[in-house]
């Protein structure tokens, strides 16, 4: 018989075969799925717009969108909306667990998307006991092909910690570098004010002796144009003295001037 949807046939083994055509239901199926396919994506991109992540990540699970899942758990994290990737994996069933642990055994295996895999797995072995873990199916499998990348990664970022210590360590030599070319440059400019100090101090002094002598050259002249009797001894030994005390008064002057500087510098 063959009136197009149905086949009978017959042999000598004494089977009868019924074959029927089912092809326009087949691609009235695959039409339809598309469709829905079509109406979830929309319907996810419109999630995502308002913000609605639970709904938007249990959508990119039956989509099978791995990749979307993942860009919406980064935006998550970036966002500090940590309670609500605990929420979704609470609700979870058994079958999402599964394909959770095998999407993020896959980010795993890249230094892009450790980050996310790692907090995903700690999430879901905080949020359930080891007993629902254990009905999740191919748990024994995925936990070991997650250690081997989880073991890489942990060796990576343990030397990236020790080239961190180096980077710090030239960061502080640098400081001190500048910080002691400053201090050069301190003592520098206290050199250029103390040889400031001297010179317009051996002037002032230079001055002082010039008009002292003038005076003594003026007092004799006078002395001696009025015809007052020369200096006695005593007289002598008194003006003596007294020079000595203003040239030591002098000294005195110029060395508080200068005491609070660490070096001493030569009268130029």
């Amino acid at each position: 018989r063959n009136d197009g949807e149905h086949f009978v046939a017959a042999g000598e083994d004494s089977i009868i075969n019924i074959w029927q055509d089912v092809t326009s239901q087949i691609l009235l199926d695959q039409e339809n799925a598309r469709e829905q396919r079509i109406i979830q994506e929309q319907e996810l991109s419109n999630c995502l717009k308002m913000k609605q992540y639970e709904r938007a990540i249990f959508l990119a699970l039956r989509l099978n969108q791995p990749n979307r899942i993942r860009v919406i758990l980064n935006e998550l994290l970036e966002a500090n909306k940590n309670l609500v990737i605990h929420e979704i994996v609470g609700k979870a069933s058994n079958e999402e667990l599964e394909k959770l642990m095998l999407y993020l055994r896959d980010w795993n295996t890249s230094a892009k998307g450790s980050i996310v895999a790692q907090y995903l797995l700690n999430v879901i072995l905080r949020r359930f006991t080891p007993s629902r873990i254990s009905q999740i199916p191919r748990v024994p499998e995925l936990i070991e092909s997650i250690l081997a990348y989880t073991e890489r990664h942990y060796h990576r970022v343990d030397v990236l910690l020790q080239r961190s210590f180096l980077v710090d360590y030239t960061l502080s030599e640098m400081r001190q570098l500048d910080s002691e070319r400053n201090d050069l440059d301190n003592e520098d400019n206290k050199f250029v004010n103390i040889s400031r100090l001297i010179t317009d101090t051996s002037e002032a002094v230079s001055d002082d002796d010039e008009s002292d002598d003038e005076v003594l050259s003026s007092s004799s002249s006078s002395s001696s144009s009025s015809g007052k009797a020369p200096l006695r001894p005593f007289e002598k030994e008194l003006a003596g003295f007294l020079a000595q005390e203003k040239t030591q008064t002098q000294s005195e002057k110029f060395s508080k001037s200068t005491k609070y500087y660490k070096r001493e510098f030569p009268l130029v």
